[in-house]
């Protein structure tokens, strides 16, 4: 069905602009992330001093703090109506996180080994964040 004048509001080009902007420094940090995650320290590593392996551990942090960053700066960019569907889906993701943590916490204070949930728990809230991004964005546009 052809969107009509009147289905909802229009995007300026300075919003465009703006989206994109905050997309491309969000990705590029993430991708960052993920590409050092997956590259294979252990050969390189697996002699070096303890300090070495641990700011290679740590290293993923510095385009993780980029992406935070790049939220940050976004919420600053755009307008009031842009800014609360943001800080719903980051209460959403957070609250999705939290409840993985104490869900796994419960659990295991049951006796029951969890093992290691700290990337389900990451997982957790950014998928929230990402559904519930999504779902305001679709809601505003009706």
């Amino acid at each position: 069905m052809p969107r009509d004048e009147t289905s909802g509001p229009k995007r300026t080009s300075a919003e465009r602009r703006r989206s994109r902007r905050y997309t491309a420094e969000f990705l590029s940090g993430m991708a960052l992330v993920v590409l050092l995650l997956l590259l294979p320290s252990e050969p390189l590593l697996a002699r070096a001093p303890q300090e070495l392996r641990v700011l290679w551990a740590v290293l993923p942090l510095v385009p993780l703090l980029w992406s935070a960053a790049a939220v940050v700066r976004h919420l600053r960019r755009v307008d009031e109506l842009q800014r609360r569907m943001v800080v719903d889906a980051l209460a959403w993701g957070f609250g999705a996180a939290m409840m993985a943590a104490i869900g796994a916490a419960l659990i295991r204070s049951a006796g029951v080994a969890v093992g290691d949930v700290e990337w389900a728990v990451f997982l957790t809230g950014m998928l929230g964040f990402a559904a519930a991004a999504t779902i305001g964005s679709a809601r505003a546009s009706r």
